[in-house]
């Protein structure tokens, strides 16, 4: 099966991340993949370079038998493969309708608040004339938000390759033999996001998290905040940076006590399960209205139904640190190991690439 898969210009950060996984993913089931990045500069210019490459594809009798849009927004080629009858898969990443509102609404430009609003109308009439088959997303949540129809959702969660769990390991347990135990100072790291979002904890409440526990315990708690949207700051306690490079990024997550996950529903970020391969236990709210979309358990991330409780944890987990510590770092580990690899999650998305025909469109 041949398959197109379209990168457009927005495609960068954690989304590029999951996009290339998803690439390489496909790979490895033996697909002919082919890649298509669109590199224009503005909403107008990447329209009009994915109708010409589809049209150029279609003359040229190079169409494939699927194409997967990247990038949580259909661009309008999307159209054309539809009329030739072959399947359109989407890939949503996020609370879309949520961020272009959001865009609407606190830009200062005239021409960006109308690229927002095109990109919302291109998202909602392509979800109400059905000229997507398949959305895929990386929680059932993501999709109820989107108002995506039951029919037409794949869950496919976030996940890493064998390789890379292992390769974490081997990094995780170098780097903790080179440091010393924790002493009476204790790390914590966090990463928020590049969008504003209300499934994400604010960097206010992180900061407020990291000072309830440590007065509740009496010992001191240094957090470093990974904040693209803040102004880098630091005093004694606390550190922000707008951006740390991988290696040095690694290497914070792997000399932490713990790593907190700021999304407050039942999705886990790629930044969260490197922090699990590393060995390093995660702290996460996780409201009770999503407690049956999960696939981890207390025993294997430190969960809390809301903010005091995870105050009560986390203050708890740090004051019995050396007994908890490896217990949760084994624990998470597992749960990568066992739950989150291309092989444990892919089946719901090959099953619907494989199913998908002209019949069906």
């Amino acid at each position: 099966m041949k398959i197109h898969v379209i990168f457009p210009p927005w495609i960068k950060g954690g989304l590029k991340t999951a996009a290339n996984h998803i690439v390489k993913g496909l790979l490895r089931e033996n697909y002919r993949v082919k890649v298509i990045n669109i590199n224009e500069q503005g909403l107008m210019k990447t329209c009009l370079r994915d109708i010409s490459t589809t049209c150029r594809a279609y003359f040229e009798d190079d169409m494939s038998d699927v194409v997967l849009y990247l990038g949580s927004i259909p661009l309008p080629g999307h159209v054309i493969y539809k009329a030739s009858r072959i399947p359109t898969f989407l890939f949503i990443h996020g609370y879309t309708r949520h961020q272009l509102i959001s865009t609407i609404l606190s830009s200062q430009q005239c021409r960006i608040r109308l690229g927002a609003i095109m990109l919302l109308l291109e998202l909602d009439l392509s979800r109400i004339l059905r000229t997507i088959n398949f959305y895929i997303a990386h929680s059932e949540t993501v999709h109820k938000a989107c108002k995506i129809p039951v029919p037409h959702r794949i869950v496919l969660p976030q996940f890493m390759f064998q390789e890379e769990i292992e390769e974490l390991q081997r990094f995780g347990n170098k780097i903790r033999n080179e440091t010393s135990n924790f002493n009476n100072e204790v790390k914590i790291v966090a990463y928020t996001s590049h969008s504003f979002s209300p499934r994400l904890l604010s960097i206010h409440d992180l900061i407020t998290l990291s000072r309830l526990c440590s007065k509740r315990i009496n010992r001191k708690i240094k957090l470093l905040l990974i904040d693209p949207n803040s102004k880098p700051f630091e005093n004694n306690l606390i550190k922000i940076v707008k951006f740390l490079p991988r290696d040095n990024f690694l290497k914070e997550l792997a000399t932490s006590a713990l790593y907190i996950e700021t999304c407050v529903d039942d999705e886990i970020r790629y930044s969260t399960l490197e922090a699990l391969a590393l060995g390093t236990p995660v702290a996460k709210i996780i409201y009770p209205s999503y407690q049956d979309r999960i696939d981890y358990t207390n025993a294997e991330l430190l969960t809390a139904n809301s903010f005091k409780e995870l105050v009560e944890k986390i203050a708890d987990y740090i004051d019995n640190l050396e007994k908890l510590y490896p217990i949760y770092s084994k624990a998470g580990f597992n749960f990568v190991k066992t739950k989150r690899t291309w092989h444990r999650v892919k089946m719901g998305l090959i099953k619907h690439l494989t199913g998908a025909s002209k019949d069906d469109i």
